[in-house]
């Protein structure tokens, strides 16, 4: 997260007064190649935390377990 923190600090937040077209080029109607992967990189790292969670999730649940069983 704290990659996706740095990248809306130097590519975003410098350059919010901007103008649309500053981050969008109406011709092509697409983001500026500078900035075509920010919006990717932040659902990349929610997948990734959805992962995490569930691996979590499937670890504790083993324990728990395992826990039991040697009650």
């Amino acid at each position: 997260m704290a990659h996706y923190q740095q990248l809306s600090d130097q590519l975003i937040a410098p350059h919010l007064g901007e103008p649309r077209s500053f981050f969008y080029d109406p011709t092509t109607k697409q983001l500026r190649k500078e900035y075509v992967q920010y919006p990717a990189d932040p659902a990349r790292g929610l997948s990734g935390a959805d992962d995490i969670t569930e691996k979590t999730d499937q670890l504790a649940a083993q324990l728990h377990l395992e826990q039991r069983h040697h009650r």
